[in-house]
């Protein structure tokens, strides 16, 4: 496949393409690409405020069902696991100066930790 190729099927430019090329990304395996995608990307957000998503070990019949999901699924999956730990972090400090505010992220968290699992 050409650098556009990929580029469209992982809906990135060809200069990040290029970029996961110098980082020796494993274009030949789908599920090992699908795993070192997230790695990536998994820094975003992160800073004095936010903590980075823990990294878990998966079972290997997780890993090929991941592997299955289109590419958009796998990214709303990590999105939301990053918004997850994004709110739980945003919502202590509010506890008692907006406990309405606090209660709508509690319920936010509930929905968000069912993708979690």
């Amino acid at each position: 496949m050409t650098t556009a190729d990929f580029a469209k099927l992982y809906n990135v430019t060809e200069r990040t393409i290029r970029n996961w090329q110098r980082k020796q990304a494993p274009f030949d395996n789908p599920l090992a690409m699908n795993q070192w995608i997230a790695g990536q990307r998994s820094r975003s957000g992160v800073g004095k405020r936010f903590r980075q998503t823990p990294a878990t070990a998966q079972p290997s019949v997780e890993l090929a069902s991941q592997a299955r999901l289109p590419d958009t699924v796998t990214k709303l999956v990590n999105d939301i696991d990053r918004v997850h730990f994004m709110i739980i972090d945003a919502r202590e400090p509010l506890r008692d100066r907006e406990p309405k505010v606090y209660a709508r992220f509690q319920e936010v968290l509930a929905i968000t930790a069912k993708w979690l699992e």
